[in-house]
């Protein structure tokens, strides 16, 4: 009797054990080996929603984002740097793609994180642009994108413009336009450059060509780094006659470089000497010998008047 409970007993024993390791390897085949792939969807505002795992990304995560110079063909833009991006990737259209689930036309190569800008080349003078920029993740998944942002061309050499600006140094800015200035008019333009935060107004010291389309401004207070200013160009004349088209093509903003390649260039006392230098030829001469003759005619002359009191 015994030994049939015993049996009884190993053999319910080895069933019991069989079933666990079935429900072991069923259990354990029912946990995912890996997360979710990620999945994407455009919206129609043009932003991005991208979901991985438990983590979600939606709207525009992009700060910042600008138009900081155009020309007749290129556009360039810069925008703040995205935490959790390693690339970015740049598209742009003639129409605008917002409100609609069609993407933009030419995509552009990416960018790495380092340089949150880029200068989109190769566009048609006189032509409105849109652009999105898109964040890229390591893994190549596209994890925001920018809202749409728009930039006209300059009509090729027709519209007298503002092409470009830089700042060699913390107290000198570069203007550079798209003609050939009058040299002779460039003291009397009238350019306003301002601190777009604080609203504050350079003052500037001197105003100067530079080249044949550049007028080279020195301020009498250093810019801060890392600063978005304003130009503001009232007056300044073409080398035919033009002048700029005020708040549409005279304005244009810049950021100053996190570190200026050169210290603050020397601000000179204004003087008149080169204005006046012709008329000082005309005055008499007062050097050595111009004296000995000076002294020689007054000797003459005291002689002569002596002479003509011996003769009364």
């Amino acid at each position: 009797m015994k030994n049939k409970v015993l049996v009884t007993l190993t053999a319910l024993m080895l069933v019991l054990n069989i079933s666990n390791t079935y429900a072991t390897v069923a259990w354990t085949w029912a946990i995912p080996t890996s997360a979710p792939a990620p999945t994407k969807t455009v919206v129609s505002t043009g932003a991005t929603a991208t979901t991985t795992g438990s983590v979600v990304v939606t709207g525009s995560i992009f700060t910042n984002v600008k138009v900081v110079t155009t020309t007749d063909k290129t556009v360039e833009l810069t925008w703040d740097k995205v935490a959790w991006a390693t690339s970015y990737m740049v598209k742009y259209d003639i129409v605008s793609r917002k409100g609609t689930t069609t993407d933009y036309a030419t995509p552009i190569e990416k960018i790495v994180k380092d340089d949150a800008k880029i200068v989109v080349e190769n566009l048609n003078p006189n032509t409105q642009y849109f652009f999105v920029i898109d964040a890229v993740s390591t893994d190549f998944q596209t994890i925001g994108r920018s809202d749409e942002i728009e930039a006209k061309t300059i009509a090729m050499m027709d519209t007298f413009a503002v092409k470009n600006i830089t700042t060699p140094a913390n107290n000198v800015v570069l203007v550079e336009f798209n003609k050939d200035l009058n040299v002779s008019a460039v003291a009397q333009s009238a350019i306003e450059v301002t601190n777009v935060a604080t609203n504050v107004k350079l003052n500037i010291v001197s105003k100067e060509i530079s080249g044949t389309n550049a007028v080279k401004l020195t301020v009498d207070t250093p810019m801060t780094e890392s600063t978005w200013y304003k130009i503001v160009v009232v007056s300044v004349e073409s080398i035919d006659g033009k002048n700029v088209n005020q708040w549409v093509d005279s304005i244009k903003e810049f950021a100053t470089p996190a570190t200026f390649e050169q210290a603050a260039a020397p601000v000179e006392a204004a003087t008149a000497t080169w204005a006046t230098a012709p008329e000082a030829e005309k005055l008499p001469q007062t050097g050595p010998k111009e004296m000995v003759l000076l002294l020689l005619s007054i000797l003459l002359a005291v002689w002569v008047v002596a002479m003509n009191r011996k003769k009364a």
